[in-house]
């Protein structure tokens, strides 16, 4: 993939847990259970003391906190975390995606002193935006956002189009304007493919809707950024899409790729990648990472690769 030493990003996916309920969220199943394997898996700051030597985070441009299959500030050390990359990296790009859903307003209010951007997931107004974001509560939403905004802190609104919001874009926009959210960016998802009730705007690029199948090549953008993506079971992967797979692997659509990547990369032991069981230091100098991984993405091309990095040959 690249050598350790050229690391720029980390993206943690801090817990695989998350107090709401999204339709079609990959924690859950076709028939709305969730999936076998979530809802236990946590990264502590012991475990990133001790698996994580504080040069990447020096030598760091970006860290990002999301979720695949969590959200991010339900990690019990999520703040002690931050303050940890914080002591030892005062000027790095600091991003993390919620739901903004838990805490109180004071905890917000102290989140926003570590000099980070925080994007809330606000899916319309007070009467759609629990339409998608079930078991989160709009109001606290908003009111967690303008503390830690009024606290100094940067806030993007992110609002997913579907049918039952996409009359509210405009209306969410000059509100996030008016509350000091620095962005509001409007994005269509990349679900519901087959459910009209969740349907958004034709979506398109270039005027053009792409099939996976035509990409005959992938530009991988791990290899592009130096970046890589830690599982909340601490199991290292080139990027989201393809992390959390091995939990995920009882969704049908995912079965074939996890075969591969569990067969021809990971030795069929997913500890072989884990920051649970090896510093980062020997998981970036291992043959899974410089030869494995590689190789896989430029010979095997899974869909997933194709889908978000794939390319047509002209």
């Amino acid at each position: 993939m690249f050598n350790q030493n050229e690391l720029s990003v980390i993206e943690f996916e801090l817990a695989n847990k998350c107090n709401a309920a999204c339709p079609q969220c990959p924690r859950y199943t076709d028939n709305n259970r969730l999936m076998s394997g979530l809802n236990k898996d946590e990264i502590y700051l012991d475990d990133i003391k001790r698996a994580i030597k504080p040069t990447y985070f020096q030598n760091i441009k970006k860290v990002i906190f999301k979720g695949t299959t969590g959200d991010p500030i339900i990690a019990k050390d999520f703040v002690n975390i931050i303050k940890h990359i914080r002591n030892i990296n005062e000027s790095c790009t600091i991003n993390v995606s919620t739901n903004g859903s838990l805490h109180n307003e004071d905890w917000w209010g102290t989140l926003s002193k570590f000099n980070i951007n925080i994007t809330f997931g606000i899916d319309g107004d007070e009467d759609t935006h629990s339409i998608y974001r079930v078991n989160t509560d709009y109001n606290k939403v908003l009111n967690n956002a303008k503390s830690f905004i009024n606290n100094g802190g940067a806030a993007t609104w992110q609002f997913i189009i579907f049918k039952h919001n996409e009359h509210q874009i405009e209306e969410c926009r000059r509100k996030a304007s008016l509350l000091g959210f620095k962005n509001f960016k409007a994005i269509f998802s990349d679900r519901y493919e087959n459910v009209d009730e969740f349907r958004g705007l034709d979506k398109a690029k270039d005027g053009v809707i792409t099939k996976v199948d035509i990409y005959t090549s992938v530009e991988c953008k791990s290899t592009r950024e130096k970046a890589i993506f830690i599982y909340a079971d601490g199991t290292v992967w080139p990027c989201c899409w393809l992390g959390g797979k091995h939990l995920l692997k009882y969704n049908n659509n995912l079965q074939l790729e996890w075969e591969i990547l569990y067969n021809k990369v990971l030795d069929k032991n997913t500890d072989n990648v884990s920051i649970i069981h090896h510093t980062l230091d020997e998981i970036l100098k291992s043959d899974y990472w410089l030869s494995k991984y590689p190789s896989l993405i430029n010979r095997e091309i899974l869909k997933t690769c194709k889908r978000f990095c794939g390319k047509c040959s002209r």
